[in-house]
């Protein structure tokens, strides 16, 4: 419990679900919210809703999810549900939990009318090397915010405030592979301030690579790939290089599609050009070159040039130079997204550069059509 000696748990297992249903709340509306202390022992997704008849469960409809995982499931923390865009007909407030295996423990329970200013909800953050992208839900009626932020454990009011009329905001000066705690809180009008968020938390991305950069991928499991690329998919080092010395290679297999992103790229721009040797076997596939704004979400994923393998010999390594001279965006991140066609297709990637595009571009696809006895 939370206090006293009992709460309520709602635990389930095989992919069933547990309601707990408040009673009847006469003067339910959008200017109310309900206060509650949850702590969840098991990663659980707690959905807080309303039903319209607790007799029939399919009459309810989620407003709002509440997860908590990450290290802090297994502390109690006080949860504020306010109902402001709520505009249905019921009088009951349901509290829903599902999965295969879950578990969420609720106490000491309030229905109240909603404060004047509300605490904003949902943050969400996008982190690069140096800068991070905050946003989140605001309700009732903020006019700006201010975002606390500083080391992992600072102790707030120790921290760096800034404000902010617009979101999401752009955190900058931050130091890369390092974790930061930040608390949001909304000022409101006749300088009002609502409570501070609950701590969430970031971590920083690797530097970001410079031009020129090369990586041949020969540095093993404890190397820059798995702790700076992403995999969104299958893709691991490999000891078929493209050439007798390497002993190192990118290798991407996947039985559905999938990609790998590179590490934040300085500068990304029309100016800019990867080169990387590149070998296909057991099938055709092909291969999306393309920019990201979010290294680990390929919904931001903007393709701009595909390599089929068609295009190649199978099991023989070709240099492949992409020039980004008609690129416009502002992503920072480049992915090798695989889109197979037969089942099991792989790729093989080595010797990976990003670079200024040079003045004078080198030939390529250089072929020999004819040979005489003297040329």
């Amino acid at each position: 419990a939370n206090s006293g000696n009992n709460s309520v748990g709602m635990r389930v297992s095989s992919n069933n679900e547990a309601f707990l249903i408040t009673p009847e709340l006469s003067d339910f509306n959008s200017s109310k919210r309900v206060s509650f202390w949850l702590n969840s022992p098991i990663a659980s997704g707690l959905n807080v809703g309303t039903i319209l008849d607790p007799d029939d469960i399919s009459t309810f409809e989620p407003y709002r999810n509440v997860t908590m995982s990450g290290g802090i499931g297994s502390q109690w923390r006080e949860i504020h549900v306010d109902f402001e865009n709520y505009t249905g007909d019921a009088n009951h407030v349901a509290f829903r939990v599902s999965g295969g295996y879950a578990l969420s423990l609720i106490d000491d329970f309030t229905y109240q009318d909603s404060p004047s200013c509300i605490t904003p909800i949902d943050s969400e953050t996008i982190a690069y090397a140096t800068e991070a992208l905050i946003d989140w839900t605001s309700l009732g009626n903020a006019e700006s915010w201010d975002i606390e932020y500083g080391i992992e454990g600072f102790a707030q009011g120790t921290g760096v405030v800034v404000n902010t009329t617009s979101k999401p905001f752009l955190l900058q000066g931050l130091d890369s592979e390092t974790t930061y705690d930040f608390y949001i809180r909304s000022q409101c009008s006749n300088d009002e301030n609502s409570e501070w968020s609950y701590s969430s938390q970031f971590t920083m991305a690797c530097p970001a690579l410079v031009a020129d950069y090369a990586y041949d991928f020969e540095d093993g499991y404890g190397g820059e790939f798995y702790n700076c690329w992403e995999i969104l998919g299958s893709g691991y080092i490999t000891q078929d290089g493209n050439t007798a010395a390497s002993v190192g290679a990118l290798k991407i297999e996947n039985s559905v599609d999938g990609a790998i992103v590179t590490p934040e790229l300085s500068e990304l721009n029309s100016s800019k050009r990867i080169k990387f040797w590149l070998k296909n076997v057991d099938g055709e596939s092909n291969l999306v070159i393309g920019t990201l704004s979010n290294q680990n979400d390929m919904s931001t994923f903007t393709p701009y040039q595909t390599i089929s393998s068609l295009d190649l010999i199978e099991g023989e390594w070709k240099q492949i130079i992409i020039n980004f001279e008609n690129y416009t965006g502002n992503d920072r991140f480049i992915a090798f997204n695989q889109v197979q066609v037969d089942s099991y297709a792989e790729f093989y990637i080595d010797e990976f550069v990003y670079q200024n595009t040079p003045d004078c571009l080198e030939p390529v696809d250089v072929e020999v059509i004819a040979i005489t006895d003297t040329t």
